[in-house]
């Protein structure tokens, strides 16, 4: 990471230098321009007419250092990015057309979750490769929604909130209630100007919604907004709730609103692209030194689909093969690792042999019946609810 940290600096040397350069460089140049457009050429009066001249040749190779010492930088970076991040030809890997196939649908789905529609649909054209239509619909109204929220106009989450409520709840999420906060919250914001008995009425009625919603999720959360309807005629800065106008913000909301309509889709919040060239640029540095202490003793290295090392990635660590802890066994394409419905990980093998068997670690006997327990909890659930986890 002090690699990374190296051409943070380096980088942000560049765009300091290119946001002082970018009004000003204009700025000199319209000024240059408008001398020479007001010189007065009836007259021919040559002393201005050099002095004119004079002065834009003086502005124009002013700009031209300028642009000179930002390119020295831009090819600064460049270096700095060679030197420390390219790595020798023997580290790089060719890539067979399966994974060539995987690369562009998971740059596909990155666009989309982005909301480049057009540009996804570009790639899957040239690509040969097929877009769901119905999920990528979907995050394409996220995309809009997730705009919407930025700019502060709740009322298109709102709308698919109120589309999907019964899912949510069955998520037992509170994304309807946090919107409906927020906009409560709006109302003591210094900035609102609404008329007292307008305010009054926009609050009593953000309260019921509220009431409404915090009944089947979590109803101790509108307690602690009750305190805000002393201050109904101003704001919260400077009361004992001022901490809520800065708690609870557009962005958190973001967050949630695209966390939960990915759920909805049964899909992960997070990019698999991100998540994967994260966790890539956290382990490769490791990897080159393995390969490099490989090279020296002769060694070649494995040709397999397994990691050396562990990747972290913010505060999860992924793993490139999972061991089964009932079997003790590693997990293979034939032998895929299992999701149960509580969060455990067994391998498909072991799952076969506790649904088909029945006998989890307290030795509780459930043959041939449609429910089987937990190995590691008591939760109860059917085989067929487990989902396979692809690494």
């Amino acid at each position: 990471m002090d690699v990374c940290s190296l051409i943070d600096k380096e980088l942000e040397k560049l765009l300091n230098k290119l946001s002082s350069l970018e009004g000003n460089v204009v700025q000199t140049l319209d000024k240059a321009i408008d001398k020479l457009e007001n010189i007065d050429y009836e007259s021919y009066n040559e002393k201005s007419i050099l002095t004119a001249l004079d002065s834009t040749v003086s502005s124009a190779q002013k700009v031209g250092q300028q642009h000179r010492e930002l390119h020295a930088l831009v090819s600064k970076v460049g270096r700095t990015i060679d030197k420390h991040l390219n790595p020798p030809d023997d580290i790089m890997c060719e890539i067979d057309s399966a994974s060539r196939v995987m690369l562009n649908c998971s740059v596909c789905d990155h666009l989309v979750r982005q909301g480049h529609l057009d540009v996804a649909e570009t790639l899957a054209l040239e690509a040969c490769i097929p877009l769901d239509g119905e999920e990528t619909d979907g995050f394409y109204e996220h995309a809009k929604i997730a705009a919407a929220l930025r700019d502060g106009d709740l009322e298109p989450a709102l709308q698919w909130t109120s589309n999907n409520r019964l899912a949510l709840l069955e998520l037992n999420s509170d994304i309807e209630f946090c919107l409906h906060r927020h906009r409560f919250l709006s109302y003591f914001q210094p900035t609102c100007e609404l008329d007292p008995s307008k305010k009054r009425e926009l609050v009593f009625e953000s309260i019921r919604l509220m009431g409404i919603v915090s009944a089947n999720t979590a109803p101790y959360k509108i307690e602690e907004l009750m305190g805000c309807l002393l201050y109904i005629g101003g704001s919260l800065v400077d009361t004992p709730y001022s901490y809520l106008l800065s708690m609870y913000t557009l962005e958190d909301l973001v967050i949630r609103f695209s966390r939960d309509a990915c759920r909805l889709l049964d899909l992960p919040s997070e990019s698999p692209l991100a998540v994967c060239f994260t966790a890539g640029c956290r382990v490769l540095p490791s990897m080159v030194s393995i390969q490099k202490m490989i090279r020296q003793v002769g060694g070649q290295w494995p040709n397999n689909e397994e990691l050396p090392v562990e990747a972290s990635y913010s505060c999860r660590v992924y793993h490139s093969t999972l061991t089964c802890p009932i079997l003790r066994q590693r997990t293979s394409p034939l032998n895929p690792p299992m999701r149960l419905i509580c969060g455990h990980v067994i391998s498909r093998d072991a799952l076969n042999k506790i649904a088909t068997h029945g006998t989890g670690i307290s030795g509780a006997l459930f043959s041939h019946t449609p429910k089987m327990k937990c190995p590691y909890c008591p939760v109860e659930q059917s085989p067929k609810d487990a989902r396979m986890i692809i690494f």
